[in-house]
């Protein structure tokens, strides 16, 4: 009877158990496994088996922390670390890339295991910068460039980019805190809707489409940008740059 009893080698939940009372078992022996009598897991410690892309495996490194969500469970943000990469790409659902295990160490109760999870994984970050919508930085033979308001035109000026994300785009070198940025390079000659000016108040003009972002008044040709972290109320056609 002492062979028969089997201990779980730390506190666990059983999450299957795919024999039944009366069923023949077998033990491990030579080429037979063994028949398994059931899953155990430690809920208090879970991982993520990611698939990461090849193209992003590169700017990924173990240790790096990450957020994530779990579909099933809205709201719902943990934080874990990245543990292991696999040495060898595989190819998963028709995407080649690089299997990745990340511990989670923040657990909330309501995620069970098996449940899908979504990975932000951050590549890079910069706090404190000056930075512009990225709608309003434009590229040309590989030089970066934006249309800065220069009395009642918008002029070309070349500048630097930094780390960048979908949203916003940080700015180096070639702009002050406070200048005007287009978000359309088409106005890149009289700021339309100036009083005098072809198109000022015309039904389906550029003024008749501008839009500020909030946290401060849209003015035609130009307006005022919210830090970075914000979140625009709608499409501007131009903005200031600001640090954030």
């Amino acid at each position: 009877m002492r062979k028969t009893r089997i201990l779980a080698p730390f506190d666990c939940t059983v999450l299957t158990r795919p024999v039944s009372l009366g069923q023949t078992v077998s033990g491990s022996a030579g080429f037979n496994s063994g028949t398994e009598i059931m899953t155990i897991a430690n809920l208090g410690e879970m991982i993520v088996n990611a698939h990461v892309n090849q193209a992003d495996i590169v700017r990924l490194q173990e240790g790096r922390a990450v957020d994530i969500r779990a579909e099933s469970v809205p709201g719902v943000k943990m934080v874990g670390v990245v543990e292991r990469i696999a040495p060898q790409a595989v190819i998963k659902n028709g995407i080649k890339g690089f299997s990745a295990r990340v511990t989670i160490k923040e657990i909330d109760p309501r995620v069970r295991p098996g449940m899908p999870a979504i990975l932000s994984i951050p590549v890079s970050s910069a706090d404190n910068v000056l930075s512009v919508p990225l709608a309003a930085v434009f590229t040309e033979g590989g030089d970066r460039f934006v249309f800065v308001k220069a009395n009642d035109t918008f002029e070309r000026r070349p500048i630097v980019v930094g780390a960048s994300d979908y949203f916003h785009a940080e700015v180096l070198g070639g702009l002050n805190a406070g200048e005007v940025v287009a978000l359309d390079k088409t106005v890149a000659g009289p700021v339309p809707g100036q009083p005098g000016l072809p198109g000022a108040g015309a039904p389906g003009s550029r003024r008749s489409r501008e839009g500020g972002m909030s946290g401060g008044p849209a003015t035609p040709g130009g307006g005022t940008a919210r830090p970075r972290e914000g979140t625009p109320s709608g499409p501007p056609r131009s903005s200031r740059p600001t640090g954030s």
